[in-house]
């Protein structure tokens, strides 16, 4: 086994025993399941686990039980309600969770009070994987993710480090070098 695989192999198993490193998890709200199917499909490519509500009420009861998500994509408009109305509560019972509206109705008035309430992304539909992984990317390298929400990040960017680690740059291209070189090489 060549020193570059052995290197690599030390930091697969680091991500997968390490503490820090999970699958990011996203609630999908939308009455429509091929719209849920959609975006799980979409989202399993960049290794994060998807749970689906239909309705307003079935999402409650869900951020009831879990407040870990750190993506929730909502459709405004619900059998029992409008999304919109539902981001507040939404963000007051997971305030680190980035929230994505994602609707049919894609405009201005509907994207100013959807910011307004809370949502960190908008997106009209139809969408595009493009789109869906744009928000992801951008939502992701925001500040206040990144601090909250750390353990995604790692895990959002363990291809990369991976990668990194077979070469003498890890230390220049890693985000968060140091740490990650002492997850790869401990003492």
């Amino acid at each position: 086994m060549s020193y570059g695989n052995h290197i690599v192999n030390r930091a697969h198993a680091a991500f997968k025993t390490n503490t820090l490193y999970h699958r990011p998890a996203i609630l999908i709200i939308d009455d429509e399941k091929d719209i849920c199917f959609l975006l799980s499909n979409i989202l399993k490519q960049r290794d994060m686990q998807t749970v689906f509500a239909s309705s307003l009420t079935e999402a409650s009861d869900i951020i009831g039980h879990s407040t870990d998500f750190s993506f929730i994509f909502i459709d405004n408009h619900l059998p029992d309600g409008l999304g919109v109305e539902f981001i507040r509560q939404i963000k007051q019972k997971c305030p680190y969770c980035k929230v994505i509206m994602i609707t049919a109705h894609d405009t201005e008035a509907d994207r100013r009070k959807a910011s307004y309430e809370g949502a960190d992304y908008f997106i009209g539909k139809p969408f595009s994987r493009e789109s869906i992984l744009k928000s992801i990317d951008k939502l992701s390298a925001s500040p206040d993710f990144l601090g909250k929400n750390f353990p995604i990040y790692y895990s959002v960017f363990s291809r990369l480090i991976a990668i990194s680690a077979r070469s003498s740059i890890i230390k220049k291209t890693a985000p968060f070098p140091d740490l990650l070189y002492a997850v790869i090489f401990p003492l």
